[in-house]
């Protein structure tokens, strides 16, 4: 838990899906320079660079020459990032800009982690983790925390199971989707911010303003 609190007022940035599109993220994290850019998961991290388009890496200031993308890294205080599901978790636990499972960073409460719904077209180990999501263990020590600080801003890869029905006509339950209900329950934040779906939504319910970042997309708070 971070003891740094501050009102967060536009001086952070937060980015949906990259999906190894580190390129087009670099562009996003150098013309913020002067905020804090936290990427909402579904970076990259631990993906062999062929199961992705080659394209995105052509970066003469940067090549890619490991065989797994664990390799970008910026100043922990320019830029932080949680997982996804399409990131190794065990990658991302070791890397430095990685935020964590959970937890408070300035006055934003992060979570990571979430179920994969086309995880039968994946392969164990090589793009798809079977450790995706938070442990039961580890989803009651995050939601106490949460009750703890009451924040007034949320940030996770995916959403409540509230706007899960807004955003698809059939909503799979999950463990992840069951810890962000009982956060949601227990205490309803100024603003949540997500990623996961791929769609630009925004809306308030029950005095929450939610918003789902689009891939690539980048907003001020």
């Amino acid at each position: 838990m971070n003891g740094d609190v501050v009102r967060v007022d536009g001086s952070m940035v937060l980015v949906g899906d990259v999906h190894g599109e580190f390129v087009g993220l670099k562009e996003i994290i150098f013309r913020h320079r002067d905020k804090i850019v936290i990427q909402l998961g579904d970076l990259g991290i631990g993906f062999n660079a062929k199961r992705v388009n080659p394209a995105w890496f052509l970066d003469i200031n940067q090549p890619y020459t490991t065989n797994y993308l664990t390799n970008f890294e910026f100043d922990p205080r320019r830029f932080r990032f949680i997982r996804g599901n399409h990131d190794n978790p065990g990658a991302c636990r070791i890397h430095k800009n990685y935020l964590g499972e959970y937890g408070m960073y300035k006055d934003v409460f992060y979570i990571s982690g979430a179920w994969s719904i086309d995880r039968d077209c994946r392969t164990e180990g090589v793009d798809w983790w079977a450790d995706e999501e938070l442990t039961i263990k580890q989803g009651y020590e995050a939601l106490e925390m949460y009750k703890e600080n009451k924040p007034d801003i949320v940030i996770s890869h995916d959403c409540p199971t509230l706007i899960l029905n807004r955003l698809h006509a059939h909503v799979v339950e999950t463990r992840t989707g069951q810890l962000l209900d009982a956060m949601l329950r227990e205490h309803k934040p100024k603003h949540w911010y997500f990623a996961h779906h791929h769609m630009h939504f925004e809306e308030t319910l029950v005095g929450v303003h939610f918003r789902c970042l689009n891939c690539n997309e980048a907003i001020k708070i």
